[in-house]
């Protein structure tokens, strides 16, 4: 992966010193890299299956050999002609030893913990060199010129050939009785995905962009091309033992429920968001900030380090670890990047938006790489698992193209306008194109993949308990008498106990400060709010209220059983509306008394009667949109987190329901999650409720303003001032929680 990645990459940097020496035009230029990508990407299907019809090694050292080859003949090129051919039969090295590659690890590893570390460091390839070499050149431009990149290439594939050969072992006979190669559907789908890529590279380049006439024949065409394969391998499969098998089985897109497809298109959207964002980063600080190409490297450079990490991470917990809660925490952290560069501010330090962007902008890259390729080997079948990872490669590749046709049509479109932000504007558009793409991977991996567990473990250890034996029984959700004693009980209890720790982190995020706040002194104020807000309220999702709303609109929900999760997902949130009537005017009360806002000898009630005083009783509710964009974000990382942790402990103990005080820690663990990583919006909250100018004499600062001034102007650690005593505090008192309110129903209910 390594040499794949840096037969794709390194090539760029040089790109300027290469039309120099072979006297290329500079609009040209790209070619060189395109060619590249055309082959190497379009063709991965079709020598995906001949490796497993034919020797998954064989073509592996084939592809090796042959990528060495040719960038022997790059090196030596005279002319921009000769290079553009070569550079695209170059691409047909990677699009052959690829999905060998793939195919060769789902054989040598069995499901277990060492093909987690094969496919984890076969991922870790893509991150490794490429950022390295895109800091070399600049340093031996002028020494070796645009030869180097190819020289080293060579080297790399030849080493790879060797490696291969030596350690490799022999190709194992196909198990297929029919080995003829489906040469129409080879053509149809090689010719139409070389014209869709090329259509969608060129379309924002031709001279009248997408209305360019040969632009839309040759989209029309392509798409004609990729429709006729999909009809021609259906009607090889339905008439199968009559005709040669077909290239790709349709139905391989529906193993394991349809996943399959699901895994596939969020592969395509990874890489769109990912690579979008990637691109656009290079091009602001290079045409924006105007700094120099090494300058650019060394910026982008932290994601070699997370992208080693991530994989590493990857081997350790893929066992444990469900497939949608690594894709879901993956693409939504790739997300983040974009969203950071499409709010930057250009004035701004790198630490501020550059360095945070870049640290977590690879997570979804190397999630979705390494956990989506042990997936599709594990539904693939084995005389199929070249063709499955060519598939998955065509998509990332297809992925990269579309995106990046997508975010510049985005870019050209801000770019026309005359303003004088117009530049940065077009920038943040882009961005924004990418932000949305990675987020519609979040929402299809919540919603599509849900069931499928851990993937990097055997069966035996995937086995699901029947879904109707996963509600958990030792915590009633209906409401009643009994049921709001309890959870009342257990809320003041609670409450009381964790007070002094819930102050010191609301004096932590005060805008005036920690000391001017009161420091330790009086951290019992406003404890009077307890007695109110804790009974009704309860603490979090295990409230009386919450769990009466949720289990009522859960079970009478108009959604089919497939959209379980969207179920749960809006009952939750409907839940947390409900909760937050009652628990923001007493927390308002509590936040306001804790940091003395009315003075230091002035109690819970003096607080209320100044509230309704000044404000009347919407002021007690200041706060309260705040509060929801808190809680429904907490609940959706805590709830699943909770069940996940219960399941796995269920299935470790063998035991259904769990103990109270087995559940109290499976919450604690997950409320401490939860909190630690929504405490910039628990700051947010507190800022807002602490913000006590009249609303109908001024306008005060939305949401987002807020959010945002409060990371221009005080950095990163404000967003996440308190963060150690609201995960102390939340994790504990949820344990605590537990204990106390199954005790509670126990003595009062007679349970």
């Amino acid at each position: 992966m390594i040499t794949c990645q840096a037969s794709a990459t390194s090539v760029s940097v040089f790109l300027p010193v290469i039309g120099e020496d072979l006297d290329i035009a500079e609009n040209q230029l790209q070619w060189l890299v395109s060619a590249f990508s055309l082959s190497s990407g379009c063709f991965l299907l079709l020598l995906g299956r001949l490796a497993d019809l034919y020797g998954r090694k064989l073509l592996y050292i084939t592809g090796t050999l042959f990528l060495g080859a040719l960038s022997l003949g790059c090196g030596f090129a005279q002319n921009g002609t000769a290079l553009y051919i070569l550079r695209g039969f170059q691409g047909l090295g990677p699009a052959a030893f690829v999905p060998a590659c793939l195919g060769i690890l789902a054989q040598a590893f069995p499901p277990s913990r060492a093909r987690s570390a094969a496919f984890a460091t076969f991922s870790a390839g893509m991150h490794l060199l490429p950022h390295i070499s895109s800091i070399s050149p600049p340093l031996f431009r002028e020494g070796l010129r645009g030869v180097l990149p190819f020289f080293l290439i060579a080297g790399m594939a030849c080493l790879c050939a060797l490696g291969g050969f030596l350690v490799i072992d022999p190709d194992l006979p196909s198990t297929e009785t029919d080995r003829r190669v489906d040469w129409i559907g080879a053509f149809l789908v090689t010719a139409g995905l070389v014209l869709l890529v090329f259509v969608l590279g060129q379309g924002s380049l031709a001279t009248n962009g997408w209305k360019t006439g040969y632009i839309i024949a040759l989209l029309i065409v392509g798409v004609l091309f990729l429709v006729m394969f999909l009809i021609w391998q259906h009607y090889l499969e339905k008439n199968e033992g009559k005709q040669r098998p077909p290239l790709m089985k349709l139905t391989l897109w529906s193993r394991a429920k349809g996943k399959f497809a699901v895994m596939q298109a969020i592969a395509f959207f990874q890489w769109a968001a990912f690579l979008s964002w990637y691109f656009w980063a290079q091009v602001y600080y290079e045409d924006y900030q105007k700094l120099s190409a090494i300058l650019t490297a060394v910026r982008m450079l932290p994601m070699t380090v997370t992208g080693a990490l991530c994989n590493v991470f990857v081997v350790l917990v893929i066992a444990r670890i469900n497939l949608v809660v690594l894709i879901v925490f993956g693409t939504c952290f790739t997300g983040i990047a974009p969203l950071l560069f499409a709010l930057i501010n250009p004035s701004s330090p790198y630490w501020a938006f550059g360095f945070p962007a870049t640290i977590v902008a690879v997570f979804g890259a190397d999630f979705v790489f390494a956990a989506g390729t042990l997936f599709v080997a594990k539904v693939s079948l084995p005389h199929e698992q070249s063709l499955a990872g060519g598939l998955f490669q065509t998509l990332t590749q297809l992925g990269t193209a579309f995106g990046l046709a997508i975010s510049t049509i985005s870019f050209d479109a801000v770019a026309d306008d005359t303003g004088n932000d117009a530049p940065l504007n077009a920038y943040k558009a882009a961005q924004w194109t990418a932000f949305g793409m990675a987020m519609f991977c979040t929402f299809l991996a919540a919603v599509f993949l849900r069931g499928v567990g851990p993937v990097g473990s055997d069966e035996r250890q995937n086995r699901r308990e029947d879904p109707e034996e996963e509600q958990e029984k030792s915590i009633p959700a209906r409401l009643s008498p009994g049921f709001t004693q309890a959870g009342g009980l257990a809320g003041t209890a609670v409450d009381l106990l964790f007070f002094p720790i819930d102050t010191i982190k609301t004096r932590l995020q005060s805008p005036q400060g920690f000391a001017r706040a009161g420091g330790f002194k009086g951290i019992y104020k406003g404890v009077g709010s307890v007695g109110v807000g804790s009974a009704p309220g309860g603490m979090h999702y295990h409230r009386p209220f919450f769990f009466a709303t949720y289990d009522t609109l859960k079970h009478n929900s108009p959604l089919p059983a497939h959209l379980e999760p969207v179920t749960h997902m809006l009952s939750a949130s409907v839940a947390e509306v409900a909760a937050c009537l009652v628990r923001v005017p007493t927390e308002l009360i509590k936040t306001r008394a804790q940091t003395s806002s009315y003075g230091a000898d002035k109690s819970s009630l003096a607080a209320a009667r100044f509230t309704l005083a000044s404000d009347g009783w919407r002021g007690f509710y200041r706060g309260f949109g705040s509060t929801i964009m808190r809680e429904i974000p907490f609940t959706s990382i805590q709830f699943p987190l909770y069940e996940l942790l219960k399941a796995r402990l269920s299935v470790l103990t063998g035991r259904k329901p769990l103990y109270a005080h087995e559940a109290a820690v499976c919450g604690s663990i997950a409320g401490g999650v939860a909190a630690a990583l929504t405490t910039p919006l628990d700051v947010l909250k507190t800022r807002v409720m602490l913000d006590m100018r009249d609303a109908t004499k001024e306008k005060l600062p939305s949401l987002s303003a807020r959010l945002k001034g409060i990371y221009l102007t005080e950095g990163v650690p404000a967003l996440f001032a308190g963060v150690v005593p609201r995960t102390l505090w939340i994790s504990a008192g949820g344990a605590v929680f537990l204990g106390v309110y199954e005790w509670a129903v126990h003595g009062l209910m007679g349970w």
